[in-house]
């Protein structure tokens, strides 16, 4: 019955997305949510899952490196060789730093740095919230926990059941949970174990963090292991559910 309702909702969302493009029109509200976390409603905890993975594609199709990624890091492979480079004369060196340069634009017309951050991280956000959602776990913050549950939901999930009797829809907030919790162990096995992608997304999240007052932030630097990992996670993951959940939108597009 609940696979037949999943279906329906999803044959529903995606006449309506691809007719009127206004998703925020059906979009469970937090206090909807906050409702269904006490009555069980999975259905209305999927359609908000869905649309947080509308959500996120939309993130990722605003950054420069969304279909770029390959093309990036031959880039970035070509500025480690070149930089490794000896030059034994003026000239060389003068040709040298050219070459470095023309390579660094070529970076980054691939990859827009902080704000392809943002955006990123955005999405990993509404993507995890996605995750949550749809396997029956709890994606809000709330004010007094010995109320709502008797986990400690900073370091683990939370799922439906475990919320108390006592828990009411005045006790959850408006605001999910944020990335840093999101990589906790627990949180983030739902997506991914690979030590490379979670380090990559933790770095992500770093550089997020320092954005307000670091001015390295605009700085240039060749890119790892863990930030093509973490970045293609998430750019694959959201086009992969997207492209699942949306097929009559990504057929008229």
């Amino acid at each position: 019955m609940q696979n037949a309702l999943f279906k329906q909702c999803i044959l529903h969302l995606n006449k309506l997305l691809v007719r009127y493009l206004t998703p925020e029109v059906i979009l469970p509200s937090h206090n909807d949510i906050h409702h269904a976390y006490l009555d069980k409603k999975q259905e209305i905890l999927n359609a908000a899952a869905y649309m947080s993975v509308w959500n996120a594609f939309k993130f990722i199709e605003k950054t420069t490196v969304f279909g770029k990624l390959d093309e990036l890091r031959v880039y970035n492979e070509t500025f480690k060789t070149q930089e490794r480079n000896s030059c034994s004369s003026l000239d060389s060196v003068t040709e040298h730093h050219m070459q470095l340069g023309n390579t660094m634009e070529k970076m980054k017309s691939c990859y827009n740095g902080i704000a392809d951050d943002l955006l990123l991280l955005a999405a990993f956000e509404h993507l995890m919230c996605f995750k949550l959602l749809t396997n029956g776990y709890v994606i809000h913050d709330f004010k007094k926990r010995r109320l709502v549950t008797d986990i400690d939901s900073r370091t683990q999930k939370l799922p439906l059941d475990s919320l108390k009797t006592t828990a009411q829809v005045e006790h959850f907030k408006d605001s999910t949970f944020n990335g840093s919790v999101l990589l906790m162990s627990d949180y983030i096995s739902l997506l991914t174990s690979n030590e490379s992608e979670v380090k990559g997304l933790n770095d992500l999240k770093d550089r997020r963090n320092k954005a307000h007052f670091d001015s390295k932030i605009y700085s240039f630097g060749v890119h790892n292991e863990d930030f093509f990992a973490a970045t293609r996670l998430i750019l694959d993951s959201v086009s992969t559910e997207f492209s699942e959940l949306f097929p009559m939108h990504v057929k008229a597009n």
